[in-house]
């Protein structure tokens, strides 16, 4: 059975559309029954079986319309099919395509249905908008009606519909011969007040604000000629030239009426001119009825040229060219009556060509709502011509019509008047604001509000904040600006970041930066200009002059919210054979590995925006291929392919790996978590000590050798030690149960609760060792002066030769190591194990011969020291000093040989360094004064504790930090600290024990007032235990004091500080010092004499700075300093003493698992270290950008914001301080996703040696060489640290990212 079909030209003015919508399209009647007149009917026959016609083939209306030769255009298709199937095709004849079914190839289905997209069909066809498509116009209509408040809004709808859909059908823009994508460039838009809605009309032409020169020009013309002028018609005078008056005007009127006559040879019925007209031309032109039209913009020239087909004329030499003059079927001026009761005139030029142009005229309104009404119309004639080519676009890739969307919107209007709650406020206005120009189009929420929206916790912050301050917080304010901007007038664009890279080495050639793509804009280009450019840009060589390799070895990335697109170029061949020279489309699935059809680009999908190409691959989700059994989508699950001239444009979306910033936070607080789980440990570790000392008292009384004692002391002996075991077990569950109890009754974030029981322990061990030290003195009294002798004779047979003793001198902090943990600030090396020295300490025959006892809890202090003087000292760094042990050289008898001794020789030979080992061992009991041979006490302290009655906080040597959270937590200095604040008048202080002395230097409760104090307080503690005297100087007592407070730190700070373990940071470049507390809250860092000054110096600025950021909401990524002291001590006792400078600052990475800290400069000259692998390394600048080649660092556009912001304050003030040197450190949290940052190393002021150094190195004096600086100004360093730091951390925007992110200059 054959098919035929017919098809008037008539009737294909309005689109196949729907049936709800066929009413809808009609015209208004007088331009319907003039294109029935006009237009001539065209009958064009297809014969063929129904069994092979294509689906869409049958489904679209095949006609011919509009052309100047339809016939013509059929036979370019007949020509461009015979070339393929010259042999199975039998000929044209006439208008008829006959086509046998027996005579068909194989596969003619598929190349006829593809054929049907070829740029000659689809000129004429009748594209249809799906359902879809309609039903997205009318909502998006809908909504933008309500939001403008315009009345009448359904009947507006109506008439705009109409108007849109005429859009559609008839506007056809020529893009490959110059025309803008943008059809609003032809679409003219004019407001006339009055009137009624209905009397809105469109034109197939133009209408402009113009009248004529003379009002016998108002007469209409039908099918006028247009000539379009831009010179002026008058007589060009010459300046500054005396001439007569007479023969000038009769030069004017011979010059312009030969202008005229020239003119009017052409025989045109109506000119307009750009410039002016004169007189006298006028005159000419009235008498040969001709109407002229002056002062009319070149825009509005250009416009009506297109649409007559017109030539512009630029000049009078151009007229001997015989230029074309335009037509249309009429030409008018109407004149209209607006409400204030004036006069418009209005040139309507009608019956242009329809496909070049054409003008809503709106009426019905006051002019600000035909105002309003022109922004909505001009937006819905983009919105629905993209749909037309989106249709052909889906078409081409064989994806499947979207679905109609059900869902009823609320209307903004209603959400912005009744709802408060900001975050309820803005999830509603993005769920029902549509703001895409396609329908099925899904944008997440940003990313702000989304995090919000799952975080109940911030929320209420939140609302508590709106509630007590009555204003909106940041965030709140920052949501409701976002979501109330959200329009789809300023959505219709897109912002990328845009790289090209070369394959071999995946070094970017260009650079990554934001793109902002307007679609259909200046900065958008058509799909098939962007394919076609591609691949025959492939063959160019790389702009870059460091590669050389070609276009086709680099590939281009575009990366969009939290995917990436990647667009390459292969050497592939042509899938289909002939159609070289055509765009074919396809795709194939990457799960199923099926492929959809090859099938040509239309001109339609040519035409499409490339930059709304992107937009459907990041946002337009389950779009799936049409009529194949693969169920996946097209977008995310296939890879796209473009062929053309034998090579493959491949284009593939992936997702990326988005990191968030983390700034230093405002508020500090250590997590409770965390620090219930440090308490228990510690809980754990008291234990095993208690355990452990009281079972190796027990282990020193079981396995103590009776036999040494006299017979009659035996019995007695056993049974003292029965009962001291007893004694030992019981005191041992009683330890045990005050520590329990201890750890039960307080809270569970204090952990130098614990340290009630630990000095009970410590009480109870000196209690001990006094217990062991009195059996001794009762049983073994006279053999305690022989032994000490034999000890020193036994000493100089079996000790190797001493080495030669020298005093030690000052170290520089640049050259000194810090001692590690467990050890003094002194050098250790030859210092004595710690178990001996506390044996030496508690052994009975040292307390009998040495003025030294163990001090107990409840001991009185010695005298303390004059209280020192409020002026500063000169800083000083680790000093050591070594004292000698002198053995007792004082006559008397020995207990084991007997003699005195002076008499005491040795009389064998010097035993080997082995067997003086093993000796020494042997005898070590006696010659340390351990004659009851007792076993070692497991002893919970290392002999560097100072503990205090009033204090929980245990001072250790080695733990420098413990000296400042002492002398922050006293009585003493909390009591000054306070009556500061009050303003009181301040004396120095000494307790009435002397243990403690306090001073400060300056006088001065509101923290930024504190904060902005111009002089500060610098506070003196020093305290002693027994003659151990420890002292803390605490600079800038008040505003540090501040400064915690409003961070919410000091309640914690000084537990924090308790304790300290060294930190061993490798790979950074200036070898300071490090410790951490043990909670690893914060950072406490040693510094040099420099620094030290520096920071003294700086400190004032930096409390007037975080103020601002505290109080004034700005940014910042400083990380926080808490303060910075000089500390020390003076152990006579051991001979060691201390002082040293600490700065205390918070730790970036608290609980946080890095994987890789980057210390940045952004500096590429000697920043490299060798990567190690180790969790704590440092790397610098060229291993971040080693690093980025293969990962980069992508954060959004909060993020970005942030750190732009921060840095550029940060490195402003800095550098208005002389400051430099300064570093960004960077932490990647791959738990997270999160970059932690923070500015470090900010107390390096310019120094004369970094100016010497400097101008040195850019002179070339001395061997400099003229080289770029390692060293350069502060200003210079701000300005490289900046560009550095926007580079090494890209954006990566999402749809609702702010365009002036785009970095200018």
């Amino acid at each position: 059975m054959l098919s035929s079909t017919f098809f008037r030209a008539s009737e294909v003015s309005e689109p196949r559309v729907s049936q709800p919508f066929r009413k809808s399209v009609d015209g208004p009647k007088e331009f319907e029954q003039e294109i029935q007149e006009e237009e001539s009917d065209l009958r064009i026959q297809f014969n063929a079986p129904d069994s092979w016609l294509p689906s869409p083939f049958l489904e679209s209306q095949i006609v011919f319309t509009g052309q100047p030769d339809p016939e013509r255009e059929l036979k370019r298709v007949w020509n461009r099919t015979k070339r393929i199937y010259s042999k199975s095709l039998p000929r044209l004849k006439s208008h008829s395509l006959s086509l046998n079914r027996q005579e068909l190839p194989p596969d003619f289905t598929e190349i006829y249905a593809s054929l049907r997209h070829s740029r000659s069909f689809s000129s004429a066809l009748n594209l249809d908008l799906n359902a879809a498509s309609l039903k997205h116009i009318e909502q998006m209509m809908d909504q933008l009606l309500d939001a403008s408040g315009i009345p009448d809004g359904r009947h507006w709808k109506e008439v705009m519909m109409k108007m849109l859909l005429k859009i559609c059908t008839e506007l056809k823009p020529d893009v490959r011969q110059g025309d803008e994508i943008d059809v609003r460039h032809y679409v003219k838009i004019k407001r006339i007040a009055g009137g009624k809605y209905s009397d809105s009309f469109y034109v197939q032409g133009i209408v402009a604000t113009k009248s004529p020169l003379h009002k016998k020009m108002l007469k209409p013309i039908q099918n006028p000629n247009i000539l379009i002028l831009t010179f002026p018609l008058q007589y060009q005078r010459v300046e500054s030239e005396f001439t007569s008056l007479e023969p000038l005007i009769a030069q004017e009127r011979e010059h312009v009426v030969n202008l005229c006559a020239r003119l009017h040879a052409l025989k045109p019925d109506l000119i307009l001119v750009q410039k002016s007209v004169s007189r006298i031309a006028l005159d000419y032109f009235l008498e040969h009825n001709l109407t002229v039209v002056q002062n009319v913009k070149i825009s509005l020239l250009e416009a009506i040229a297109r649409c007559t087909n017109a030539d512009i004329i630029h000049s009078i030499d151009k007229l001997v060219l015989s230029p074309k003059m335009g037509t249309c079927k009429r030409f008018s001026f109407k004149t209209f009556m607006n409400p204030e009761l004036s006069k418009k005139t209005f040139m309507v030029i009608e019956g242009a060509n329809q496909e070049m142009g054409c003008t809503i005229v709106l009426r019905g309104g006051s002019d600000p709502v035909l105002k309003q009404l022109k922004q909505i119309v001009d937006l819905m004639v983009f919105v629905s011509y993209n749909l037309k080519l989106e249709t052909c676009l889906l078409q081409d890739q064989y994806a499947q019509t979207p679905n109609i969307q059900q869902e009823e919107r609320e209307k903004l209007s209603v959400i912005k008047s009744t709802e408060t709650d900001p975050i309820q406020r803005a999830l509603r206005i993005f769920r029902n604001t549509i703001i895409s120009a396609s329908p099925d189009v899904f944008y997440p929420l940003p990313f702000l509000l989304a995090k919000l929206k799952e975080d109940d916790t911030i929320q209420n912050i939140l609302e508590n904040a709106d509630a007590t301050d009555n204003k909106p917080s940041l965030e709140s304010r920052y949501i409701l600006a976002t979501a109330d901007a959200i329009s789809p007038f300023t959505q219709q664009n897109i912002m990328v970041l845009s790289a090209n890279i070369c394959k071999g080495n995946t070094i970017p050639c260009i650079a990554p930066a934001p793109h902002f793509i307007e679609f259909y804009g200046d900065s958008d280009l058509a799909l098939g200009q962007f394919i076609e450019d591609t691949v025959y840009g492939s063959s160019l060589n790389c702009p870059v002059k460091t590669c050389e390799k070609f276009m086709l070895h680099h590939y281009r990335t575009y990366a969009h919210n939290n995917s990436r697109i990647t667009i390459t170029v292969d050497s592939l061949h042509c899938p289909v054979k002939g159609m070289e020279d055509r765009i074919m489309m396809w795709s194939l699935c990457k799960t199923c590995q099926e492929s959809t059809p090859f099938i040509p680009m239309s001109e339609e999908t040519w035409k499409y925006s490339f930059g709304k190409y992107l937009e459907l691959t990041f946002y337009h989700p389950h779009v799936l291929p049409r009529a194949m059994s693969c169920k996946h989508d097209i977008h995310t699950s296939h890879i796209r392919f473009f062929s053309l001239s034998n090579l493959t444009v491949r284009i593939e979306l992936e997702k990326i790996q988005m990191f968030e910033l983390c700034v230093p936070p405002m508020k500090r607080q250590p997590k409770p978590e965390l620090l219930q789980i440090q308490r228990q440990e510690d809980m754990n570790m008291i234990r095993e000590q208690i355990v452990q000392f009281y079972d190796s008292v027990v282990g020193r009384i079981q396995s103590f050798v009776y036999e040494i004692l006299p017979t009659a002391k035996q019995q007695q002996a056993r049974e003292d030690f029965g009962e001291m075991a007893k004694r030992a077990g019981s005191e041992k569950k009683l330890m045990l149960q005050l520590l329990q109890q201890t750890f039960i009754s307080s809270q569970a974030t204090d952990l130098l609760s614990l340290n009630t029981a630990y000095k009970a322990l410590l009480e109870k061990v000196s209690l001990w060792e006094a217990e062991f030290a009195e059996f001794v003195r009762k049983n073994l009294q006279s053999e305690s002066r022989d032994i000490r002798k034999t000890a020193a004779q036994l000493t100089r047979i079996f000790r190797e030769e001493p080495k030669q003793q020298t005093p030690k001198e000052d170290l520089s902090l640049e050259k000194s190591e810090f001692p590690h943990i467990g050890q003094s600030p002194s050098v250790l090396k030859d210092e004595e194990p710690a178990v001996d020295a506390i044996q030496r300490r508690l052994s009975v025959q040292l307390m009998e011969t040495e003025d030294f006892r163990y001090p107990t809890v409840n001991e009185s202090p010695s005298l303390a020291s004059p209280a020192v003087s409020q002026q500063y000292e000169d800083f000083m760094y680790p000093r050591e000093f070594e004292n000698k042990d002198h053995s007792d050289d004082e006559g008397g008898i020995n207990a084991i040989t007997g003699v005195t001794a002076g008499q005491m020789q040795p009389q064998v030979e010097t035993p080997s360094a082995g067997e003086r080992t093993s000796l020494m061992q042997t005898i070590s009991n006696l010659w340390t004064g351990n004659t009851a041979n007792f076993q070692p006490l497991v002893y919970p302290t290392t002999g560097k504790e100072h503990i205090f009655p009033d204090s929980n906080i245990v001072v250790r040597e080695d733990e420098p930090s413990s000296i400042i959270s002492f002398t922050l937590s006293s009585r003493h200095y909390k009591e000054k600290l306070q009556s500061m604040r009050s303003d009181e008048v301040q004396e120095p202080t000494v307790d009435d024990n002397h243990r403690y002395s306090i001073d400060f230097d300056d006088q001065f409760d509101n923290i930024e007032e504190t904060l902005l104090k111009g002089t500060g307080t610098h506070v003196r503690y020093q305290f002693w235990d027994g003659n151990t005297r420890i002292h803390c100087k605490v600079f800038y007592a008040q505003q540090f004091d501040a400064l915690r407070r409003n961070c919410g730190v000091n309640d914690v700070f000084e537990q924090s500080l308790a304790r300290c373990v060294k930190w061993d940071a490798t790979g950074g470049k200036s070898g300071s010092y490090f410790m951490k507390t043990k909670d690893n809250w914060l950072v406490v860092k040693q510094l040099n004499r420099l620094e030290m000054d520096a920071l003294y110096k700086f400190a004032p600025a930096y409390f007037e700075y975080m103020s601002q950021a505290f109080f004034h909401e700005l940014p910042t990524v400083l990380a926080k300093i808490f303060g910075f002291y000089r500390i020390g001590f003076k152990n006579p006792s051991t001979g060691k003493n201390m002082k040293m400078d600490l700065l205390v600052m918070e730790n970036l990475f608290y609980e946080r698992t890095i994987s890789r800290i980057f210390d940045l400069k952004g500096s590429m000259r000697n920043r490299h270290v060798q990567s190690t692998g180790n969790d704590n390394q440092v790397l610098l600048d060229e291993n971040l950008v080693e690093f980025i080649y293969e990962s980069p660092l992508f954060i959004r556009e909060h993020s970005k914001k942030i750190l732009r912001a921060s840095v550029w304050n940060d490195t402003l003030f800095l550098s208005k301080l002389n400051v430099m040197d300064y570093s960004l450190l960077v932490g990647i949290d791959r738990d997270t996703n999160e970059l932690v940052i923070g500015i470090v190393d900010f107390i390096r002021t310019f120094t004369w040696d970094k100016k010497l150094e400097s101008w040195v190195k850019e002179t070339g004096f001395l061997g400099g060489g003229g080289k770029e600086p390692t060293i350069v100004t502060p200003r210079q360093y701000k300005n490289r640290f900046r560009d550095s730091m926007d580079k090494y951390f890209l954006l990566v925007p999402d749809k609702f990212a702010d365009p002036s992110m785009i970095k200018k200059g």
